[in-house]
């Protein structure tokens, strides 16, 4: 599909299928000492004097799981932004918060900002946070090679600042563009290192992700066994650790698995496991619920399936596809 720039965007597939790493946690938090976790009010009262690093900064973000305080920590990063303009953590920050609100293109201005900064002031660690993310956007409108460009950027940056966290997000989002170019040996090679890399800072959840979707490429590659067999071991991975999200996305990708090959009443079963938790999970779940009903001769069921999905993705919209990048934080 064409993107905003008129070049040529994430495919079907891709998008539906890779995962976006999000880096939380990492950059010196309180999670990385041992020490007890911070409430709301000492995080963000630790950012007043515009710190260096991004380990603050992902602190508070850590900690802002409401709108209301994502929106209170970005007014805080715009404050600290116009105070502070030879620092590139509050620019950072502030489009992270639009970031996660789902906002992108309120993102991309603050993120450039960011970058800018920490390039005139010689901050790899700021050039890494930043332009992994601009590479995300870039792709996302269909920008590959822009994608490409950042993405590189970004892994030089994170090797430059030894963050081996940030390397091993970036390297999971380089790999989720070189499967959508085709250039599957290299992002095979960027996966290994990223899940590798992940595992190696006990970072077991990201780690996941990045498994994922080297099972989603040997999907695409054609290697169905392989790819079924891997996202088994994922699921049952998953379920041990408490990882709701990944399970269903595993549980989808399986029953896809078998309605590719026709085996409709074993893609329903998989389908019928997803939970509701993830709107556009369960969504999918329902596409595919109709597809498997349609196929068998079932139209009564197809119809009343697909106004159920109909239905929830319009209550759940936007429902935006998960791309396979992975993130950065």
């Amino acid at each position: 599909m064409a993107g905003p720039t008129g070049g040529r965007g994430p495919s079907a597939t891709a998008a539906a299928v890779l995962l976006l790493v999000v880096a939380t946690g990492c950059g010196g938090g309180a999670e990385d000492s041992g020490a007890a976790a911070p409430t709301w009010a000492d995080a963000t009262a630790a950012l007043a004097d515009c710190p260096s690093g991004d380990g603050p900064w992902r602190t508070a973000l850590g900690l802002a799981r409401s709108p209301e305080l994502l929106e209170e920590l970005h007014a805080l990063a715009e404050a600290g932004a116009a105070a502070c303009p030879e620092r590139w953590e509050p620019s950072w920050a502030a489009g992270e918060c639009r970031f996660r609100q789902r906002r992108p293109a309120d993102a991309s201005g603050p993120y450039a900002e960011a970058r800018r900064r920490a390039g005139a002031a010689g901050d790899p660690t700021g050039i890494a946070c930043s332009a992994n993310r601009l590479g995300w956007l870039a792709y996302q409108q269909g920008d590959l090679p822009g994608s490409e460009e950042l993405y590189r950027e970004a892994l030089d940056a994170s090797l430059e600042a030894r963050r081996p966290d940030l390397e091993a997000f970036v390297r999971n989002n380089l790999a989720g563009l070189l499967i959508e170019t085709g250039d599957f040996a290299t992002a095979r090679s960027e996966l290994a290192l990223a899940e590798t890399g992940l595992r190696e800072l006990g970072l077991d959840g990201p780690a996941r992700s990045a498994a994922f979707n080297g099972a989603i490429m040997l999907r695409q590659l054609g290697n169905a066994l392989a790819a079924r067999r891997a996202l088994e071991a994922l699921q049952a991975e998953a379920r041990e650790a408490g990882d709701a999200e990944l399970v269903d996305t595993a549980l989808l990708s399986l029953g896809n698995l078998h309605l590719d090959r026709n085996e409709h009443a074993a893609a329903t079963a998989l389908y019928e496991q997803v939970s509701a938790q993830t709107p556009r999970l369960a969504v999918r779940a329902k596409l595919g619920l109709g597809r498997c009903a349609l196929a068998r001769g079932r139209f009564e069921e197809a119809e009343r399936v697909l106004a159920e999905a109909a239905a929830a993705a319009a209550e759940s919209a936007p429902l935006v596809a998960s791309f396979a990048v992975v993130m950065p934080g």
